[in-house]
């Protein structure tokens, strides 16, 4: 399920090497051992002379999906536990 997949990942923030700048994300080696399908590896122009580097990144539109039935999948089970009150 969904849901399962999505418990395993985690929220980062992080400074930026390059810029010192601050962000928040998920850490792409973490993401590729839950859900390998997001994770691409491909050049990025973090630094000159950097252009044959590859750097594993996220493609998060695509977890949209898994969040949507995890989502789901919540609602089915508070709607379990009221049925048992």
């Amino acid at each position: 399920p969904s849901l399962d997949k999505i418990i395993q990942l985690e929220g980062v923030s992080y400074d930026r090497k390059s810029n010192g700048e601050s962000h928040v994300g998920l850490i792409a080696q973490e993401v590729e051992k839950v859900i390998p399908e997001v994770v691409v590896e491909k050049t990025l122009p973090l630094e000159s002379g950097d252009e044959e580097t590859l750097y594993k990144t996220l493609r998060y539109q695509e977890l949209i999906p898994y969040l949507i039935e995890s989502i789901k999948e919540l609602k089915a089970e508070i709607e379990e536990l009221k049925k048992s009150k």
